[in-house]
């Protein structure tokens, strides 16, 4: 690879620093990627080695007269954080990098290297200089008087206007160049298209998804009207009176109300648009501690618990959920239990209230809820 004619330009330094401050691609393309390598940070060699690697930070351009230039990969520009700052500076030296703030670089000089003897990689024989100034690559050079004797002076005219700089590339490969850009265009265009057709598919489940909310809120109207609840005939069953006595010893409102009959007599029409839920591991390990002013939930596989609603949301345990130390203690936490034994036989009374935090997918309950053991 090191020795491949084909991978050599005929360009100067000069214009291999134009063209990869304004037009990288058409370098781009004879560059070998290559990374510091490993062996130097192992070895204590004071020599900096480099080898090949297909996501290296850095491209070797090798020109015709077998010179070996080094430059930073131009997708390293743009996230040069501290560590790669500290590798960056073993490799080219820095201008004004304590007075950046955005961290736009500009190549003032690549570094050289030269193939090591055993022929694996190469040895770093001179570093190059990067300038964070935010300056164009002309007004760097125009501005610094100690620019390098390799890099010719620039002539202002006397309206202090830069002349013109014409970089000697092929049509061919202009033409290349300009090919590539329209086919990323077409590509972007495609990409774009793409999220907008994800976008519309999203919008359609959020829609689904709010017509079968809808539909839960009329199958439990019409299965418990609100005047069943409010205006009950003069004779009632047991079990209706003792309903009726327990939700006004609670203050259930008419919604409430609908939902503790509902998952009492009839639990499927709740489970069919219910998540399950449970407690997160966070506030598990926080209630443990003590600390159990705020109580998290999410959504859960196989969680102990039902959430339904949509202003307003409501949790309740999963029905036939089986009750044991770790449910128990958990189940107390989010309701009030009555009853003298914990079973898995149980009604609600209430169910207990939670908001959503922001958009997280988690609930904080906001309200216990009441459930009696039979």
């Amino acid at each position: 690879m090191q020795n491949d004619s084909s991978n050599k330009v005929d360009y100067s330094e000069w214009e291999c620093l134009i063209l990869y401050n304004y037009i990288p691609r058409l370098i781009e393309k004879y560059a070998i990627l290559v990374n510091i390598s490993a062996h130097y940070y192992t070895s204590g060699n004071q020599e900096i080695s480099l080898t090949e690697n297909p996501k290296g930070d850095y491209w070797i351009i090798a020109s015709d007269n077998n010179i070996y230039w080094l430059f930073p990969n131009t997708k390293l520009k743009s996230r040069i954080n501290t560590p790669k700052k500290e590798v960056l500076s073993k490799l080219f030296e820095f201008y004004n990098y304590e007075n950046s703030d955005s961290r736009e670089v500009i190549l003032k000089k690549p570094a050289q290297v030269f193939p090591s003897s055993s022929g694996e990689g190469w040895i770093l024989a001179k570093q190059g200089i990067i300038d964070f100034n935010n300056s164009s690559f002309l007004e760097i050079i125009n501005a610094n008087n100690k620019s390098s004797e390799n890099i010719p002076k620039l002539k202002v005219n006397q309206n202090n206007e830069q002349q013109n700089l014409i970089t000697q590339v092929s049509r061919e490969e202009f033409n290349e160049y300009i090919l590539e850009s329209q086919k990323e265009i077409i590509q972007l265009k495609s990409q774009v298209q793409q999220l907008i057709e994800i976008q519309q598919r999203l919008q359609g489940e959020i829609e689904r998804i709010n017509e079968n909310y809808g539909s839960l809120e009329t199958k439990l109207e019409n299965n418990f009207p609100n005047h069943q609840i409010a205006t009950l005939p003069e004779k009632t069953t047991s079990q209706q009176e003792k309903l009726i006595n327990t939700s006004s010893s609670v203050n259930l409102n008419a919604q409430e109300l609908r939902i503790v009959e509902a998952y009492n007599s009839n639990p499927v029409i709740i489970s069919q648009q219910a998540k399950q839920v449970a407690e997160t591991n966070t506030s598990i390990e926080k209630r443990i501690q003590g600390n159990i002013e705020a109580i998290v939930l999410e959504k859960q596989a196989q969680g102990y618990y039902w959430l339904i609603g949509r202003e307003q949301l409501y949790v309740m345990p999963r029905k036939h959920l089986n009750i044991n130390r770790a449910t128990v203690e958990s189940i107390r936490i989010l309701f009030e239990c009555k009853g003298s034994k914990a079973t898995s036989k149980f009604k609600l009374l209430k169910p207990a209230k939670v908001v959503m935090i922001g958009n997280s997918q988690t609930w904080q309950l906001t309200e216990r809820g009441i459930i009696e053991f039979e």
